[in-house]
């Protein structure tokens, strides 16, 4: 390397040259730590990378902004260990939420999940006296606990209603502070575009594929005396209304030509909360008015104002204790 060269990185790239002698800052009083979760991790051989449900709930207990803030942090989490290097406060918060995982049976809860809709919200003139609410903080979101004596009666009002459809009912053992998920979702292909590539060609249909159903996803974790169920739950769903079907002419023809492609008409809805509630009750959550969660299909009359109608979405969440 010629001279210059060689005193221009070692002006410009100091800290790469002598890296060796750089500390790690601790003005914030950041301290090092090291926690087992072995105890956990190695009752999954068989799981792809069940540390990482340590880390999701590390994550959302501390706080996202926690670890990229003005204070040098840093989370590590490997299949046995987890290492953190951050101030007392969090070290705190971290090693709460690994006691969690490691002093609790992973196995000692089965959830059931019904998933319901109804085309009117007026069930809760029947029951809602006997539902315990839950904070919930998602707009058009409610959420209840349910006693074990109402949940059957809440089921058979919920059947009564006006519109009611029974999704389906999921039930497994889901180990502690993993991820328990129902999908029912379509996949649907339809023709976005044609396009020439080039004078003279025939022009290339451009196929494009839809997801059209909805997914959940229910990730508990267990407090250490097994009293209460910390729980984050996901809803989504993608809702073909129908695909507008038109005749255009391809990019590049000169000619009068045209080939059908259509336009979907989709609706979509985005839910994420966090609940916690006792683990002796069930919990209903009504994620609010969304898109039917089935879909229309491609039959009916194309039109931009004619989107389908609304409909409340719950879904109920019961747990025993597994003691297999």
């Amino acid at each position: 390397m010629k001279p210059f060269l060689a005193l221009f990185f070692a002006l410009i790239f100091p800290a790469v040259l002598f890296a060796q002698n750089v500390n790690i800052p601790d003005s914030y009083g950041q301290v090092w730590k090291q926690y087992d979760i072995s105890a956990y991790t190695s009752r999954f051989p068989q799981m792809s990378r069940p540390e990482s449900a340590v880390a999701d709930w590390i994550l959302m207990e501390t706080g996202f902004e926690a670890w990229h803030s003005e204070i040098p942090a840093m989370l590590n989490v490997t299949k046995n260990s987890v290492n953190v290097y951050h101030v007392p406060q969090i070290q705190v918060q971290v090693e709460s939420v690994i006691q969690r995982f490691v002093n609790v049976d992973p196995n000692i809860f089965q959830f059931r999940v019904h998933i319901f809709t109804v085309t009117t919200p007026y069930w809760r003139q029947k029951i809602g006296n006997h539902l315990i609410p839950v904070p919930s903080f998602s707009m058009g979101s409610q959420a209840w606990m349910v006693p074990p004596e109402n949940a059957q009666p809440l089921q058979e009002i919920l059947k009564s209603a006006a519109g009611f459809v029974n999704h389906g009912m999921e039930e497994k053992v889901v180990p502690n502070g993993q991820r328990m998920e129902i999908n029912l979702v379509r996949t649907r292909r339809y023709t976005r575009n044609f396009a020439s590539p080039s004078y003279g060609k025939t022009p290339k249909p451009e196929e494009v594929l839809l997801d059209d159903g909805f997914s959940f996803e229910l990730m508990p974790l267990v407090t250490m005396d097994g009293g209460l169920v910390d729980a984050q739950i996901k809803f989504q769903v993608n809702h073909l209304d129908r695909l507008l079907p038109m005749n255009i002419t391809p990019a590049g023809e000169v000619t009068r030509n045209t080939e059908r492609i259509e336009v979907p008409q989709v609706g979509q809805f985005r839910f994420r909360e966090r609940y916690r509630w006792n683990t002796e009750n069930a919990l209903l959550v009504s994620v609010g008015l969304t898109p039917p969660l089935t879909s229309t299909g491609e039959g009916s009359t194309p039109s931009l104002l004619g989107a389908s109608p609304r409909v409340e979405t719950l879904v109920l969440v019961e747990l025993k204790r597994n003691y297999k």
